[in-house]
């Protein structure tokens, strides 16, 4: 049993420091069983509730910062009163990752959301506003100018910038159903129409800058290669993007539309132990809305130019003191680089972005009715990647009225995340808090991942799975007696 414990282990833990991990979410709330937004994370868990509605705006909101490298403490030295006085300029470049760092927000708003039980199923709407939003970057981009070309010396070791832009905005109406099969197995689903309000994603964007050894000339590539859609009306002019927000109206916010599905499963393998397993967020949406595509590459002006590169070798000792002494002369020569570097814009084809989708497996053990010890394997695929976590966590119920959940997650490059989730029932009144990573909830510049997920639920009739099948064993049994009794008159009748 060890042997199989340890190299179950080291499976996990393999996968999870060679994978590229940066954009994992982790719900604390998934684990809170008196909470009815934990079917968000597999549609299959029970609602202990005849029905539930959630505040309006104020039912479920989360917000989520995922920040690898630029932490506030590595950046600035402080003086004796406690206040930043100086740039750690190398501190700062040695605590980035030599190909991925990023910069991730999340926001989840849940406008309108309620559920309604009808004896075993149990259904489900919402409108959430959601919001998620990649930046991808190699160190090279901050090195270069806090640190000069002095690293990227010879005609082999170029200085190669890559950064990744990849952020939607869109609305989810969502319509979920959750039916209990038995009282071991349960299945949910959740179909959601989805409109989009902006994207946009980088094909292509990174720049290769190569100094020559001897005289320290610069030759200069670079690509770029965007697509961008929003409701909001997009104007080109001469080769510039202009937002027309003279021009809004409510039509398009309801044109960029996709579709999506969760899917969840869960079973009671004996009284206290069980597996659940979920996919969510499959789907995609349509850009059909003022579709644009941005382009760029180095262009022919002239002095600069050569080979399809931008070629600088210096500046003569007249120009140096004309760029340093005149304006207008410096002026002038920042206009004239502009030319080489153009961005065309252009109006785009329609085009689908995909949801990041979501999958996790779950085991758990219950002690009792009010303590339940949870496991839990999940992963996101975003940016043709995938993010995987582990999490163990134990939830509590407490008086009837108090849910405690505590767990702990791991991630690649983020080991120490402690989550903490509290939920106080006062009648119907459902408030509840939770964070993923309790550390960074208080300190989220130094962290690197900090989320806060809380809100007020109203919810009626308190029930359990047992509640739902004695209440409908009870509910045939007038029938029945009514039939056995219709018989027995039958007979009588009969006889006479």
């Amino acid at each position: 049993m060890k042997r199989h414990q340890i190299k179950i282990g080291f499976i996990v833990f393999t996968i999870l420091f060679f994978c590229k991990v940066q954009a994992q979410e982790v719900s604390t709330l998934q684990f809170m069983r008196m909470s009815p937004y934990r079917s968000y994370s597999n549609p299959a868990k029970f609602s202990p509730y005849q029905g539930y509605a959630g505040v309006p705006v104020l039912g479920n909101v989360n917000v989520n910062l995922q920040n690898s490298s630029l932490h506030f403490d590595d950046v600035f030295r402080y003086g004796a009163d406690g206040t930043a006085e100086a740039v750690m300029i190398d501190q700062l470049v040695n605590n980035l990752n030599a190909d991925k760092n990023w910069l991730n927000l999340h926001v989840n708003v849940e406008v309108l959301g309620f559920g309604i039980r009808d004896k075993k199923n149990f259904f489900s709407v919402s409108y959430r506003l959601r919001a998620q939003q990649y930046l991808h970057y190699n160190e090279t981009l901050l090195k270069l100018p806090l640190q000069g070309n002095s690293s990227y010396i010879g005609a082999d070791n170029p200085a190669n910038i890559d950064l990744k832009i990849n952020g939607q905005a869109y609305q989810e109406l969502g319509f979920g159903f959750q039916r209990q099969i038995s009282k071991k197995l349960s299945v949910g689903g959740r179909a959601k129409l989805l409109f989009g309000v902006y994207n946009i994603t980088t094909n292509d964007l990174n720049a290769q800058i190569y100094t020559d050894s001897d005289i320290n000339n610069i030759r200069l590539n670079y690509q770029l290669n965007a697509q961008i859609a929003s409701v909001i009306p997009i104007k080109i002019e001469d080769n510039k993007m202009h937002l027309e927000t003279s021009n809004i109206s409510v039509t398009p916010f309801f044109q960029n539309m996709g579709f999506g599905i969760d899917l969840g499963a869960e079973y009671l393998i004996t009284d206290k132990i069980g597996v659940a397993a979920a996919v969510t967020d499959l789907g995609f949406i349509s850009w059909k809305t003022s579709p644009v595509e941005v382009t760029g590459t180095i262009s022919d002006q002239g002095q600069f130019y050569d080979n399809g590169s931008f070629l600088f070798q210096g500046f003569s000792a007249g120009d140096l003191q004309n760029f340093i002494n005149d304006t207008g002369f410096r002026r002038l020569f920042l206009d004239t680089l502009k030319q080489y570097f153009p961005i065309n814009s252009s109006v785009g084809s329609s085009y689908s972005s995909m949801l990041n989708a979501n999958f996790c497996v779950e085991g758990f053990y219950d002690l009792g009715e009010s303590h339940r010890f949870s496991a839990m394997f999940q992963g996101t695929f975003a940016n043709k990647s995938f993010y995987p976590a582990f999490t163990i966590a134990y939830d509590g119920n407490f008086f009837k009225m108090l849910d405690v959940c505590v767990h702990y997650t791991m991630m690649k490059q983020s080991y120490a995340n402690v989550g903490l989730g509290l939920g106080i029932h006062l009648g119907p009144v459902n408030l509840y808090a939770a964070t993923n990573n309790i550390f960074g909830a208080f300190n989220p510049f130094n962290a690197n991942n900090a989320q806060v997920q809380m809100g007020i639920v109203i919810h009626w009739g308190k029930t359990s799975v047992s509640d739902v099948f004695d209440t409908e064993q009870d509910s045939q049994k007038p029938e029945k007696r009514s039939k056995e009794s219709k018989k027995t008159q039958n007979e009588t009748e009969g006889q006479e």
